[in-house]
């Protein structure tokens, strides 16, 4: 009879130990829930209604709602610019004006010409002249009534207002500058821009993935850049023709800031989060609290000494929540499995007192 030798033995002792510890585990992982099963890994949370919701990303640039730009109507030199950029003018202010002498000249000339044609046609209706002569006379004196208005309206033009309240950000406007009420030889017409400090607007893109959820009147949060502080608006308008970048088609939306909040400028880039499909009154529990989430649902559903499983029907999906329509009742405490991760990081394992969950959703798009 041959001898195993001592470390032949202690290698199959090694051997049949593994081959029982893969057993256990495979038992462990495949074996169905049931009552009195191990509490490690798990925790407790008690089952609350609430509001659920979902949210769709989008980023964008802060805008001022009200933006105007204030140019000269008619031709002239510039004689007096009374604004500068950054400075805060109210509607109806002067900003700049136009020498007026020949403006006034033009004004002069024409009320002469006026005069002088309702002068000959006292005459010719005096004189008994043919009808034809005095409707010639007619029309002459309404081409001059005319050219008076015309003139006179340069005039006016010769003094720019503020057509709104607000800021000065740009003035091309100089003393000495030929304006001639049109574009000038760069395509530019010298103007005087404002916007109105008092509203906002966010100017957004939402991917073709995620647009058709996105519908005038939603709520949105959005994030400024460099800003600790959230703001809100509402969705005001959405596009229906796409741009595309990148092989990736998105939508234009236009979000109205609520509010006149400080510390926004034009052009600041910000990150959006449209509110969608707003549920109240509905059951929310975390995706990790359902079991055979693809064939049958179900909960474990813990009562202190004994713990079942509940077959639920689910609804919306919520990042990482899913809505529960049937199964499940307010107040019952459930079991929601802790990732191995979330464990190593220190999250809590189960305990008597459980969480509450249900109050707000967890944002994110969801599928249905």
């Amino acid at each position: 009879m041959i001898k195993a030798r001592p470390w032949v033995l202690v290698v199959r002792g090694i051997v049949v130990l593994a081959v029982f510890g893969i057993g256990y585990v495979v038992r462990a992982i495949t074996s169905p829930s049931a009552g009195g099963r191990s509490r490690r890994g798990v925790k407790i949370i008690t089952v609350a209604d609430g509001t659920a919701s979902q949210t769709i990303p989008a980023s964008g640039t802060i805008e001022p709602a009200n933006q105007r730009s204030a140019m000269f109507a008619t031709s002239g030199t510039v004689a007096t610019v009374a604004v500068t950029t950054g400075q805060s003018v109210t509607q109806g202010q002067t900003l700049a004006t136009l020498q007026t002498a020949p403006l006034a000249a033009a004004v002069a000339q024409a009320q002469a010409q006026l005069a002088n044609a309702q002068a000959k046609l006292s005459a010719d209706e005096a004189a008994g002249v043919a009808s034809t002569t005095l409707a010639a006379d007619s029309a002459a004196v309404n081409a001059a009534n005319y050219s008076l208005s015309i003139a006179e309206s340069n005039l006016s033009d010769a003094t720019l207002k503020a057509p709104i309240s607000g800021t000065v950000v740009s003035n091309s406007l100089t003393p000495g500058l030929q304006v001639s009420g049109t574009v000038n030889a760069a395509g530019v017409a010298p103007a005087v821009t404002i916007i109105s400090a008092n509203s906002w607007i966010v100017s957004a893109a939402v991917s073709s993935a995620n647009i058709a959820g996105v519908t005038d009147g939603e709520q949105a949060t959005i994030s400024p850049q460099g800003s600790t502080t959230n703001v809100f608006g509402t969705v005001s308008s959405v596009g229906l023709v796409a741009t595309v970048s990148g092989g990736v088609a998105s939508f234009p939306v236009t979000i109205a800031i609520t509010g006149s909040p400080s510390g926004l400028y034009s052009g600041l880039p910000a990150n959006v989060s449209v509110v969608t499909r707003v549920q109240a009154n509905v059951i929310e529990i975390p995706i990790l609290a359902v079991h055979s989430l693809r064939s049958h649902p179900f909960v474990i559903v813990d009562s202190g000494s004994t713990q079942r499983n509940v077959a639920v029907t689910l609804g919306s999906t919520i990042g990482a929540n899913v809505i529960v329509t049937h199964g499940l009742a307010v107040g019952e405490r459930i079991l929601e499995r802790v990732p191995t991760f979330a464990r190593t990081l220190g999250a809590p394992t189960l305990g008597r007192g459980g969480t509450k969950r249900g109050k707000r959703g967890a944002g994110g798009i969801g599928a249905i």
